[in-house]
């Protein structure tokens, strides 16, 4: 499961950031079937109905088969980033639960990974976005560096913290 502000994704997304391998199982892909907080929510009346006693086992998950190689691919082409990869035993490997009991219910997971991972950043991590459109709130430095081909933050060095981000842009100058 993940949300606009948690999640696996999320973590992977600061080890982009620090240039830390993202560990995935040697039998790549490493898939799943993440499932958004919008779907959970939405899938409770459904999975309601398979209410009983004993209970019943329902598999839980989102419709869509991704892999961490590709979140992290579409971290990296809405950031910026570069993710790596560490291949290795000693990670989960993929699971890829059987739906269909979940899907007999009438449920369908709603938010596509891709929209999922957007809000995610989007609403965590703003500043990342390559695409970004800075709200009228926000500084207007931060529009002029990223307007005038200057370095952005989603390109700035590590080094770089957010304190000297914010220095620059209440100072509305340019970065180096």
């Amino acid at each position: 499961p993940y949300g606009d502000t948690y999640g696996w994704m999320l973590f992977h997304l600061m080890m982009m950031e620090r240039n830390i391998p993202v560990p995935v199982h040697v039998d790549q892909p490493t898939s799943y079937t993440p499932i958004h907080a919008d779907d959970i929510a939405r899938s409770i009346p459904y999975l309601l109905s398979f209410a009983s006693t004993p209970a019943e086992i329902v598999n839980w998950g989102g419709d869509q088969v991704v892999s961490i190689e590709d979140w992290c691919g579409e971290m990296g082409r809405l950031t910026g980033l570069v993710p790596s990869f560490n291949p290795t035993t000693a990670t989960i490997a993929a699971i890829v639960p059987d739906l269909e009991k979940l899907h007999s219910s009438g449920f369908r997971s709603s938010v596509d990974w891709r929209e999922g991972i957007r809000r995610q950043i989007a609403t965590s991590r703003p500043e990342l976005l390559a695409n970004y459109s800075p709200t009228c709130s926000e500084s207007r430095a931060l529009c002029m560096m990223r307007s005038s081909g200057s370095v952005g933050i989603s390109r700035l060095p590590y080094e770089t913290s957010r304190s000297d981000v914010r220095m620059a842009m209440a100072a509305n100058r340019r970065l180096p």
